[in-house]
């Protein structure tokens, strides 16, 4: 008879289902005690709801703006040889795009 796996993460009820454990008919895996809520609970809990600005969030993520648009939109200058390939490209996605519909 295959056995059916149960994995815990409340100690307490290992010891409800150890007579099925026992018997055989289950197995348990304990799972590792998750930290309580307030072990989880920060100082600046209330941020979370906070909405903050495109200048707020690129500074907490260290980002700056770019100052030079070529870098920008110079990236993909050397994908294509010619601007046929391009085109070509543009229209195989376009292809791809209609059919979908």
């Amino acid at each position: 008879m295959p056995t059916l796996t149960i994995e815990l993460l409340n100690p307490q009820a290992k010891t409800i289902l150890s007579g099925l454990e026992d018997a055989g008919l289950i197995a348990i895996n304990q799972m590792p005690m998750l930290p309580s809520r307030t072990a989880l609970r920060s100082d600046n809990a209330d941020d979370f709801w906070h909405q903050k600005s495109v200048d707020e969030l690129a500074e907490e993520q260290g980002v700056a703006p770019i100052d030079n648009l070529e870098r920008l939109f110079g990236c993909g200058k050397d994908l294509w040889e010619t601007d046929k390939e391009w085109s070509d490209y543009l229209e195989q996605i376009q292809a791809t795009r209609r059919e979908a519909v």
